[in-house]
């Protein structure tokens, strides 16, 4: 299967990564310099992937709307290029009135996810 993981070199994409290389699967993915979430990127690199995997996440004060739409952007994508499984890397402080703007980031990544 083939798997592209945003945020490949963080810390759990890369982990990800190494776990689903040594059971056999076919994994490329993107670090900043090649998708900033909220920027243009090249959604061919989304072409003929299995699977999508959405790990990344951007910790900078007040980039809520650069996550949300970034991650909505690479989902659509995605979905144009025929992807048929994505998958999104929640948390558990994943709530509607979650204390921390990451929890109610997640939460509503989540909802359309």
């Amino acid at each position: 299967m083939k798997v592209f993981i945003t945020a490949i070199t963080s810390y759990l994409g890369s982990n990800f990564a190494r776990v689903l290389s040594a059971r056999g699967h076919e994994v490329s993915g993107s670090d900043r310099a090649r998708i900033q979430l909220g920027r243009p990127f090249d959604s061919g690199l989304l072409s003929g992937q299995d699977v999508v995997v959405h790990c990344a996440h951007d910790f900078s004060p007040h980039a809520a709307q650069l996550n949300i739409a970034g991650t909505k952007a690479i989902f659509d994508a995605a979905r144009e290029w025929g992807v048929r499984r994505q998958v999104f890397v929640s948390s558990l402080s994943a709530l509607p009135d979650a204390p921390s703007e990451y929890g109610r980031i997640k939460y509503e990544l989540e909802s359309h996810f």
